[in-house]
């Protein structure tokens, strides 16, 4: 297995709680990351710590010679601690990939800055593939969020 390991922040001209709750809520998922077109809600539940647990599908679409398509149902854990302004998803998936996203919302001057850090554990024979497609799907993911909060 191989540790990947990366971190990725940008700055978007809205409020920390504003951010927050746009990625905390699922049903904006589909469009941020290039693959994800939609988003199935498992359970819901609290932990022990009072925090909320939100357990869902991150459906992907694949598209083979344009014309045969694959939906990936990925199972995600979303941990929510709005006092701490952290999201934490964790994403076990097929062969043996284990991803866990932390995403911190800091207020700064004219805005948020957003922290993602991803860390990746990932059989060798795939984890050069996995670590670019990691960083190109988070980069993107965050150009979208920046994009849809500031237009409004």
């Amino acid at each position: 297995m191989k540790a990947i390991n990366f971190k990725k922040t940008i700055q978007i001209g809205a409020t920390a709680t504003a951010v927050y709750e746009h990625l905390a809520n699922i049903q904006n998922h589909p469009g941020l990351q290039p693959l994800v077109v939609a988003t199935e809600e498992i359970a819901r539940r609290v932990d022990a710590a009072g925090h909320t647990v939100v357990e869902f599908y991150a459906v992907e679409l694949f598209r083979f010679l344009g014309i045969l398509s694959y939906r990936n149902k990925i199972r995600v854990t979303m941990t929510q601690l709005p006092a701490e302004n952290l999201l934490i998803q964790a994403v076990d998936s097929f062969p043996n990939i284990r991803l866990v996203s932390r995403t911190v919302f800091v207020e700064v001057a004219g805005g948020t800055a957003v922290t993602e850090t991803i860390d990746i554990e990932s059989p060798n024979l795939v984890a050069n593939f996995v670590a670019k497609t990691a960083d190109s799907a988070h980069e993107t993911l965050l150009q979208n969020l920046k994009k849809r909060l500031e237009a409004g």
